[in-house]
């Protein structure tokens, strides 16, 4: 009867860490699409002709810049649970911190 305990409850470990896993790699797609569409935006070459065109490229990048603030504290939220796993050494540890390295770069990037 104990060894069937011990089965079940090691199953259930596996069965959260599976589930936390699956639950990083959808906040970082999540993360990875936001931070391609912003780093399309971002990335224009556009150049302005004139004052109003300056003053409409000025509040363009204003707005950009609000977008990317306001999304720290998910990017932080998102490194903060990474950490939790890394810390717990989670089976995929070494692919959980090869995707937190790759979305830091992507975000640097973005943030320049």
């Amino acid at each position: 009867m104990l060894s069937v305990l011990c089965q079940s409850e090691a199953r259930r470990k596996k069965l959260v860490d599976s589930y936390d896993f699956q639950r990083f790699l959808n906040d970082y797609r999540s993360l990875t699409a936001w931070v391609s569409s912003m780093q399309a935006l971002v990335s224009s070459d556009e150049l302005a002709k004139d004052a109003s065109g300056a003053e409409s490229l000025l509040e363009r990048h204003q707005e950009h810049r609000t977008e990317i603030d306001a999304r720290a504290a998910t990017f932080n939220a998102f490194e903060s649970f990474g950490g939790q796993l890394l810390v717990k050494q989670h089976f995929a540890s070494a692919e959980i911190e090869d995707k937190l390295q790759s979305l830091k770069k992507d975000r640097e990037s973005v943030e320049r």
